[in-house]
């Protein structure tokens, strides 16, 4: 091996290396950066004129939202949901599940899901209406 080559082998060793070590470097900043952003929150809001519902408790999983248009007519669900909040306006809203049967919550009602909730149907009562 010429000093040339042996030159050029040495700078590349030099080089990997520290290729190398600033991978490492990146890889670890990337984890801190991961590990210190913030939760993502769940969608909690609702809009006026709609009842949304919740697939977990608390206000988390996927969130629908059923306005006035399904008003008068039985909305069936395709997962239980265990959270809802009514923000029709004057309007009684009813929900069954064959676990707790009727629930019956007045605009501006909400349940936030502890255990007693739960939604399978949903059904929008005519402007005026009340529990």
């Amino acid at each position: 091996m010429t000093l040339l080559n042996a030159t050029r082998a040495a700078g590349n060793r030099r080089m990997t290396r520290r290729l190398a070590s600033l991978m490492a470097t990146l890889a670890a900043a990337a984890m801190i950066t991961t590990a210190m952003a913030p939760a993502a929150q769940a969608d909690q809001s609702c809009a006026s004129g709609y009842v949304c519902v919740w697939n977990g408790e608390q206000y988390t999983g996927a969130k629908r939202s059923v306005g006035a248009g399904s008003a008068q007519q039985w909305v069936p669900f395709d997962t239980t949901k265990y959270a809802i909040k009514n923000r029709m306006v004057n309007r009684a809203i009813v929900t069954y599940s064959s676990v707790v049967g009727w629930t019956c919550l007045n605009a501006g009602d909400q349940r936030a899901g502890d255990g007693r909730f739960r939604a399978d149907w949903l059904y929008i009562y005519a402007p005026g209406s009340h529990c």
